[in-house]
């Protein structure tokens, strides 16, 4: 079994900057525009918007547009407490489309 070697005195790389996109900023209706540096920006920004979007209590939407990928702020659906066990399939989106009989 190979064993993970210790190593000493190996510099740390220099960070990188890190963008800070305007989430805590904006508005319902509020986008902005993020360059598409051809490393998978809508899979990075996606990932940011679900994490940052949980974290503030917003909703985020990622397109992709010329130039880049855009991110519109949301409103966030939320289910009134009072109905939340009264029609759990609004929560999953799992509601049967065929008509229903009473008969």
């Amino acid at each position: 079994m190979n064993a993970i070697k210790v190593e000493k005195g190996i510099d740390m790389p220099i960070e990188t900057e890190r963008v800070i996109y305007p989430y805590d900023r904006m508005e319902v209706g509020d986008s902005f525009l993020v360059n598409d540096d051809g490393k998978n920006a809508m899979v990075k920004v996606c990932a940011r918007n679900k994490r940052v979007g949980e974290k503030l209590g917003m909703k985020f939407v990622a397109k992709k547009v010329e130039g880049g990928v855009r991110v519109w702020r949301k409103v966030k659906r939320v289910i009134p407490t009072g109905l939340q066990n009264v029609l759990p399939e609004l929560q999953t989106g799992d509601i049967n489309k065929e008509s229903h009989d009473d008969a």
